[in-house]
């Protein structure tokens, strides 16, 4: 994407003014309504593999399923094939200028946050995951991490980033199941983020949404003491 690139997405024209991000998944624009002059994130997602649309199509469906006060918001979305040729997935999203947790943990320079900013961000970061918790069937986030904590332009949280989502529960009865939940941990969650029963699988626990707890507290630690509990520690560190 170039700067002054025109996108048309569903209502919306679409100017980017610049890339603000990218990973693995694809790219983060930020752009500008042309007639509203309102600004947007596009997060533009390369779909390479079926499993790639799905993670998208994931996406998607929680952004329209969930909304609340603590949660990005969609405003619109399409899966396209773009001029090279690729399938491509835009989602039109909250602009958030507050940027991420990390960032503002890291901004600190070893000041602690006041208690009074802790309980507020831990507070709504609470109230967001409940939404999902609080579902029939459970949503479980499966990759809550401070880059993933967003803040909007009210100063408030806004979660995102569905693609890991579940739904249910995963269990660990054999080894094809192990095998499939292994690959997807893998794939989509953040290693010192996870719980036990997602490091060591032949624990043979079940699954559940006890594991973005897990996440939970070690955003709360973050919060507190301005660095990750188990950031040099590896899988056996979390064991």
């Amino acid at each position: 994407t170039i700067p002054n690139q025109e996108i048309r997405l569903n209502s919306y024209n679409l100017l980017v003014k610049e890339r603000i991000a990218e990973g693995g998944f694809g790219f983060v624009d930020l752009v500008i309504e042309q007639v509203t002059k309102a600004e947007y994130v596009l997060k533009r997602c390369v779909i390479q593999t079926n499993d790639s649309l799905e993670i998208v199509k994931k996406e998607i469906n929680i952004l329209q399923r969930f909304e609340g006060s603590y949660i990005v918001k969609m405003f619109a979305s399409d899966v396209i094939v773009n001029r090279s040729g690729a399938r491509e997935a835009l989602l039109l999203l909250e602009y958030c200028p507050g940027g991420h947790l990390l960032e503002r943990l890291n901004n600190r320079k070893g000041q602690p946050l006041p208690l009074t900013s802790i309980y507020r961000i831990f507070g709504q970061i609470l109230l967001a995951i409940q939404t999902f918790h609080h579902s029939n069937p459970i949503i479980t986030h499966r990759d809550l991490k401070l880059e993933n904590i967003l803040f909007g332009i009210d100063s408030n949280v806004r979660i995102c980033d569905f693609g890991s989502c579940v739904s249910g529960y995963t269990y660990l009865r054999n080894s094809e199941e192990r095998y499939a939940a292994e690959e997807i941990i893998s794939k989509e969650t953040t290693q010192m983020y996870r719980a036990p029963e997602m490091v060591d699988l032949y624990l043979r626990q079940v699954l559940t949404e006890k594991t973005d707890i897990w996440a939970l507290g070690c955003i709360f630690y973050a919060l507190c003491f301005l660095s990750h509990p188990f950031q040099d520690a590896g899988s056996l560190g979390i064991l």
